[in-house]
């Protein structure tokens, strides 16, 4: 799959990557459902994983969500779930956010995260049943994050990295 933006073609972000996954995760065979299969008690046991292209300035814009089938919390567990665009560097070991140069919207508290594990209040937690957006905008550089159809409020990005995952 590609788009054509200002006469240039490229590959748009279209499923999960298998290539740059956590090994907690199980990716289904059309690489678009994902479940965790960690028991979630510390952060060592955090597990990520990047679309199977990223998504580039040229395009301007940038626009995925996730639905929240299942979170651990009927299992008893605290459910961390974070949402976020990153580097291709980006550790598939931390939650978005956590690592240099990634930004993320994370579930059990609501705070958003940009390069370190302190976060900063910016909406409600989320959870199983939700769908959680997440969009850059290269123009604009801003990002923004969607909860159930509703835009949470823009959030400055201080550097354009040209290519989020």
């Amino acid at each position: 799959m590609f788009s054509q933006n200002n006469n240039h073609k490229f590959d748009v972000p279209t499923r999960w990557s298998r290539t740059k996954a956590s090994r907690l995760l199980t990716i289904d065979d059309n690489n678009l459902r994902i479940k965790y299969n960690g028991l979630g008690q510390n952060d060592d046991e955090a597990a990520a994983l990047i679309a199977n292209s990223p998504f580039r300035y040229s395009m301007n814009i940038g626009y995925f969500e996730i639905y929240i089938i299942e979170d651990g919390c009927d299992n008893g567990l605290e459910g961390k779930i974070g949402i976020g665009f990153g580097s291709a560097k980006t550790s598939v070991r931390q939650l978005p956010g956590w690592f240099p140069g990634s930004y993320g919207y994370h579930g059990d508290d609501g705070n958003i995260f940009h390069s370190q594990f302190n976060g900063m209040p910016y909406s409600t937690s989320y959870g199983k049943g939700d769908i959680v957006g997440c969009c850059i905008d290269y123009k604009i550089r801003s990002i923004f994050f969607t909860k159930n159809g509703i835009n949470l409020g823009h959030y400055k990005i201080n550097y354009c990295i040209v290519t989020f995952y």
